[in-house]
Order: structure tokens, then sequence, then C-alpha cells
């Protein structure tokens, strides 16, 4: 079997049902984490509850998960990492100790699990289906059960409730919290925060709560942790950060801690400290000061403020999907001093903040380009655009050429991980 044999197996129920589901419909309609459970048990595969630490939020999740899987590995727990998107490599959503699973590995778990995978595909009704995630998720929590991990963390996808990770940890990271995914989720904030945060639920034991934007966000968390008996650690009351010239101070309860990092936005700042609090609250690690920094000063995050210089140019990429994050983003971008005209090439889904994205960034490029990628529907007929310096050039490849033909040495890639990952190919084959 190869590995194209066994994408074509995990993706086979979402490419019958998943993608045909319409843009409006809401999660509730057509997820169901009891359908990835009795994938589970059907394939006996233990879920290891004990040793879940799920990751959860809006925008971070994957950076918070790597981060906290680093801390881990650093202070010599043996630990496994299983996220999505990946940004290059389809084997990257699950790793141990850092190390993607291999080909063979893969495709020996999936041939396993194909008949299973099958006879529960094919039990569902639709508009309900056996989702990639879902399989995904099994298959690495076998291999993680093989290499005999001590913890693992799992990237939860856009939701909470109806996610495939719902109840597959007693411990839970929430990263911030946005709008976003409005067809799925809900309308308002209040929707949407209130799916992410009843993953909190009675299995639940612990929480790490990030910074959080808005007031009601708060008030959801402290509500549904004070519900269930849940102990919590939250930004601002638990651990609180203080930013000088050189030195971010860490205050974990009573306990100091001195971090250093390379010039970064301050959102992976705030990301690696939440992952730390993680890894001292959830995973019973003793921190250590020297490591920390080690780990803080060699940060590599793909796909996350990324940047990538060639002979003859700069290029910046990053996954935002808000304003929020484009505002980030954007105060970066500044502290480059990128000399030369600059050009953004972005591709968001229907369901994410365009607009609050374009805002935020129209005065920062002399050209912003609209491109797509595969698999999502994009909005190009909104019509509310901001400034007069944006095209909309469908095709990546004819996007870049354009770029390349104007002379533009400084290049932003900004949007979905599926636009970083074909572009990045394209700057690594060059």
């Amino acid at each position: 079997m190869s590995i194209e044999n066994s994408i074509d197996i995990i993706y086979s129920f979402y490419n019958k049902i998943g993608e045909k589901i319409p843009l409006d419909y809401h999660d509730s309609q057509f997820r169901s984490p009891c359908i990835t459970r009795k994938l589970l048990s059907i394939s006996s595969v233990d879920s290891v509850i004990d040793r879940n630490i799920i990751v959860i939020g809006s925008k971070g999740k994957g950076s918070t998960a790597e981060i906290l899987g680093e801390i881990l590995k650093r202070h010599s727990i043996k630990v496994g990492l299983f996220k999505s998107p990946h940004l290059i490599d389809f084997k990257e959503r699950i790793q141990v100790d850092g190390e993607k699973i291999s080909s063979d590995d893969l495709n020996r778990i999936v041939k396993a699990l194909e008949k299973n995978i099958n006879a529960v595909g094919n039990s569902i009704k639709p508009p309900k289906y056996l989702g990639p995630n879902g399989i995904m998720l099994v298959a690495a929590l076998k291999y993680f059960n093989e290499n005999k991990t001590q913890l693992n963390i799992l990237e939860a996808g856009r939701g909470g409730l109806y996610d495939d990770t719902y109840k597959m940890g007693k411990k839970i990271i929430f990263t911030p919290i946005f709008k976003e995914h409005k067809y799925r989720l809900g309308n308002s904030l209040e929707e949407i925060s209130q799916t992410k945060i009843k993953a909190m639920n009675n299995n639940t034991t612990h929480a790490v709560i990030s910074k959080q934007v808005n007031s009601m966000v708060h008030r959801q968390f402290k509500k549904q942790a004070t519900k269930f008996d849940i102990k919590t650690k939250e930004f601002n009351k638990d651990f609180v950060i203080r930013n000088d010239e050189s030195t971010t101070k860490l205050k974990i309860d009573s306990k100091r801690y001195n971090l250093q990092f390379p010039p970064l936005p301050q959102y992976i700042t705030e990301n690696f400290v939440t992952a730390t609090v993680a890894a001292k609250f959830l995973g019973n690690v003793t921190l250590n000061e020297s490591t920390l920094n080690s780990i803080a000063n060699n940060l590599k995050l793909p796909g996350r403020c990324e940047v990538i210089k060639t002979p003859t140019k700069t290029l910046l990429f990053d996954g935002m999907v808000s304003s929020e994050s484009a505002k980030e983003v954007s105060t970066f971008l500044d502290k480059l001093h990128m000399h030369g005209k600059k050009a953004c090439l972005l591709a968001l889904p229907k369901d994410k903040d365009l607009n609050g994205v374009i805002e935020q960034l129209a005065d920062k490029f002399d050209l912003i380009i609209l491109t797509e990628t595969t698999q999502t529907q994009y909005p190009f007929d909104n019509k509310k655009f901001y400034g007069t310096n944006l095209k909309i050039i469908p095709n990546p490849q004819k996007a870049i050429k354009y770029i390349e033909d104007n002379d533009i040495l400084n290049i932003c890639v900004f949007g979905t991980q599926s636009l970083l990952g074909e572009i990045k190919k394209v700057y690594q084959n060059t």
C-alpha cells in the first residue's frame, strides 16, 4: 500500500459525503464524536484519556500544541502529537517526540483499520459521516500506544462539542476564541464560544485558559468550570506576563521565570507562555528556566510568522484567519523593516474574516492578491474591499508569477495552511 492509497482511504467518506455538505449546515447536523469513538471501540484502540491533553480554540492551537510537545520532550517526557492540518507533508499530523510517523507505519496502521473504517462509515446515515480527522485520530492513538507515550497532545478541529477529540482527554488547553466558522459553529461569538467551551464536561479535571479578547467568553469559561468543579489556570489571574526590552517575565502562582525570546509577534510569546503553564499544571513538569530559554531561542514554527530569506527575496508565512491575528502580524511586519515594495498573497475561506483581515493589511502592502487553494469555497463575490491595491488571481502559481513580473521582492503569504504549503514548495524548489 502506498501513502496515496492510505490518504484515499482516510478521505473516502469525506469525498463521498463530506465535501457535498452545504456551507450553511451547522456542525451539529453532520458531525458527531460518537462516530470516532465507535471506530476506536471496534478497532480495540485504547483512547488513554488520562494521558491526553486536548488543545481547543480559534487561533494558536497548532503552535501551542507544538511548543508544549517540545517542552515536555525536553523535560524527558515521551510525547505524542496529533495535529491538523499539515503544512507540507501529510505525515506531520502524527508525531512522537517531534518525529513524524513514517510512511510504512501509517500505511500499516491504515491497512489494519481499513475493514473497520468501511464498516463504521457505511453504517452511518448521511449527512453524518466518518471524517478524515476522526480516522487519523484513531490511527494516531494506535501509534502512540505502540510507542508507549507518556502524554499525548491532541489538537482539536474547529469545534469542541462536535469535534472528534470531544471527551478524549481529561485535561484541556483553551487558546483565544474569536468569531469564526460562523456557518458551522454559530452566527455570534457567544454561540461559537459555547460550542468550544462545552468541551469542558464531567470528564474534565483541569484546564488552562489563555488570553481571551472578550469578557463574555471569560464569563462562560468561569461558569462551565464552576459547573463541573474543574481546576483552572487562567491568563492574568493564575499566570501573568510582563514584557520589558529583552525579557518576558512569567509568574505562575508564586513562581517566577525570566524568558528571553528572539523577535517574535506577541501572540507566539503568549502561546509559548500558555504551553509552559500547561506543561507545569497539566503535565506535572518541574520547569527548568534554562531549558525553556533554550527552546524559546531556537523556536521554529513553520507557517507562523515564519521568515524565509532567499538570495533575492524575503518571504513571510502566517496562517492568519481573523482581523485580530492580522493586526498582530501587521505589528510584527513593521519590525522586519522590509525595504522596497511588498506584496501579500491571501487565501481565506468564506467562513473566515476576509474583510477584517484586508482592513488590517491594506495600508501595509503595495499589492494584495486574493487567490484560492483546493477543497475550499472562497468569497470572491464579496465587494467590500479596502483600497485600490487589490487583485483577484485564483491560481496561486499565476499570482506568484504576477508578483515576480512586477519585481516585488518582499512577499507575504497569509491564510490557509494549504496555500502556505503550496507556496513554500514553490520556493523550496528554486
